[in-house]
């Protein structure tokens, strides 16, 4: 999975994309249903997909497939690409990321953690 959100991230950089980010998701869902105590439905479903973000002249553009090859990925990247220049013809500003200063994150995260256990929320 790794490769495929690696090539899907490319694909978005290669289209002009200043920011891209890749999220997938596998999802397990069970369903039982009962009437006076006997078994009136059994279901069982899973699906996997994968979904690209990404910030293309200062507008956002999404897209999410569930063909997980790396043709799949790149389609899709390419279409998040898509979305988002056409976004950015009717925006009124550009997005803007903030900026992040990761090491005061990270610390400050596990300060909240250190701070979460020792107090017991």
């Amino acid at each position: 999975m790794y490769d495929l959100a690696t090539a899907a991230l490319d694909t978005a950089k290669i289209r002009g994309a200043s920011y891209a980010d890749v999220r997938v998701m596998h999802l397990r869902q069970r369903d039982l249903t009962t009437k006076n105590g006997e078994v009136g439905t059994l279901a069982q479903s899973e699906s996997i997909g994968l979904g690209i973000r990404v910030l293309v002249n200062g507008a956002w553009g999404f897209a999410s497939t569930d063909r997980l090859t790396r043709e799949g990925v790149a389609a899709c990247a390419a279409q998040a690409v898509s979305i988002a220049k056409a976004s950015a013809l009717a925006k009124r500003e550009d997005v803007v990321m903030a900026p992040e200063d990761f090491e005061r994150l990270i610390l400050g995260l596990r300060q909240a953690s250190v701070r979460e256990f020792t107090s017991g929320r």
